[in-house]
């Protein structure tokens, strides 16, 4: 009894020119998809967290001297958040565009 080898299970995910086909572009898409969702929420935390700090947060110190009250703001919390903000878009914007196959002609 002879087993046709377009059966086999292993032969049925790889091409003739060994490219694995549909099932790692849909798992590469997966991928993708995720990586931009990941990007968004942490560009938003950071930009939540920057916010907070610079505008409602409050005060990290009072500075008082001759010529008045100063609050200073939390400047390491507003860094951080600004990292956030860069670092959540870059990997969001990364993922989100396709990249060019040279291998095709």
């Amino acid at each position: 009894m002879k087993v046709l080898a377009l059966f086999w299970r292993n032969e049925s995910r790889v091409g003739r020119d060994g490219s694995r086909g549909r099932a790692t572009d849909h798992s590469l898409q997966m991928v993708r998809i995720l990586l931009i969702i990941f990007g968004i929420v942490i560009a938003a935390v950071g930009g939540v967290v920057a916010y907070r700090a610079y505008f409602l947060a409050p005060p990290e110190a009072i500075v008082i001297s001759e010529s008045g009250v100063r609050e200073v703001p939390d400047y390491f919390r507003i860094v951080g958040g600004l990292i956030l903000l860069v670092v959540g878009a870059a990997i969001a914007f990364t993922a989100g565009t396709r990249k060019v196959n040279s291998n095709k002609p």
